[in-house]
Parts: C-alpha cells; structure tokens; sequence
C-alpha cells in the first residue's frame, strides 16, 4: 500500500504548479493542509518530483497495477529443448 493518498499526491502536484515550482512550499502547505507535527511526515521534494514528472507523462500520479502473470518462458518448445538438453549432458557423462 502507498503512503500517500491520491488525493494527498494531487494536492502536492497541484500545489507544486501554484507555487513557481517551490518544493519547500508544497511541503510546508502540505504539512498544514494534513495537520502534521513536522516535515518529516511529509512527502520528500525527490517524491514530489517524481510524481510531477509522473503526472505530466501519464496525467496521473498513481501506480498502475500490472496485469496478467509474470512473463515466463515455459513453452512446449522450450521445454522440449531443455529436456533433450539434459538427456544430451546425461548420455555424455555416462561414457
């Protein structure tokens, strides 16, 4: 699960964009805006910039799941091939 919410990283990149680009800014706004104690709560400025970068490229700050299984190579093909493989390592060995 992700530290920071949606809206919260909207909030960031919104203010990020209201303030000339001020990444002090963000989190002191930010740190009032949620009510936190300190900055150390806060998003870090290479975290802020990570998701302006991501929201200009995408339009969202959020990660996309990927979907689907991993990427195996386990095909008949391959697996045929490996099999043969082996036997081929067994019958020399055996000599």
């Amino acid at each position: 699960m992700d530290r920071f919410t949606g809206p919260q990283r909207a909030y960031c990149v919104k203010q990020f964009y209201l303030n000339n680009n001020s990444l002090i800014t963000v989190r002191r706004l930010f740190r009032v805006e949620y009510d936190l104690h300190d900055l150390s709560q806060c998003p870090s400025g290479p975290l802020i910039k990570k998701w302006v970068k991501k929201f200009e490229e995408t339009g969202s700050t959020l990660n996309v799941k990927q979907t689907g299984g991993p990427r195996t190579s386990r095909s008949e093909g391959n697996v045929e091939f490996l099999y043969n493989e082996k036997n081929a390592t067994n019958r020399v060995r055996g000599m």
